[in-house]
């Protein structure tokens, strides 16, 4: 991969290495909770919202989930929400910072990070990603 994606990837693991760490521990941790028994359907993380390096009237908001995953084999699915910060609506949104968010959460400890879906929310945008090992 190269390019503006990887350019901006690596923005945004230079800016926020430590917390994208951090998030990459807890969404591993989820792989050994004890999903699926006492009625426990899921488990889900989320990181504090981050400014968008590309646009500054923009905040990222990030949420991990999964649900019965295996041990040896555990897929999560992450959500990216690009939300536009009342009152200072931008003249352009980068909407494709979605994916370098999700290649920077991934980092090496996920193989996979697939694209599955947009959707308009109220104030912006979320895509998801599933990522696998």
């Amino acid at each position: 991969m190269g390019g503006p994606l990887q350019s901006l990837t690596d923005v945004i693991e230079a800016n926020f290495g430590e917390e994208l760490a951090s998030f990459r521990t807890r969404l591993g941790a989820l792989a050994h909770q004890d999903i699926g028994t006492e009625g426990v359907d899921g488990a889900v993380t989320a990181m504090i919202p981050m400014a968008s390096v590309v646009s500054p009237e923009v905040s990222v908001e990030v949420v991990g989930f999964t649900q019965n995953p295996q041990r040896d084999h555990s897929t999560f699915v992450v959500s990216v929400a690009l939300h536009l910060i009342p009152r200072r609506r931008p003249r352009t949104v980068y909407w494709d910072e979605a994916d370098a968010w999700a290649l920077a959460l991934a980092g090496t400890q996920w193989a996979g990070v697939e694209r599955w879906g947009t959707r308009e929310i109220a104030d912006g945008q979320a895509t998801t990603y599933v990522f696998s090992d």
